[in-house]
């Protein structure tokens, strides 16, 4: 795994979330996601991608990372 972004935080500030951060280790990326609240969340894997759904669905609060 690696983390091809040349950032450390991304600033998305939209729906229920303020930023994410991201940590990495050989063969490991670990993200943080920073709420403006609690929240609902669901993952899946599409190939590479790790994508991560914040909120309620119906209302497209949606994030990808």
């Amino acid at each position: 795994m690696e983390n091809s972004q040349d950032v450390k935080t991304l600033e998305v500030e939209s729906g229920k979330v303020r930023s994410v951060n991201f940590a990495q280790v050989p063969g490991r990326v670990r993200v943080v996601m920073n709420l403006y609240e609690a929240a609902a969340y669901e993952t899946y894997a599409d190939g590479n991608s790790l994508f991560v759904v914040v909120g309620d669905q119906s209302k497209n609060e949606k994030i990808s990372t």
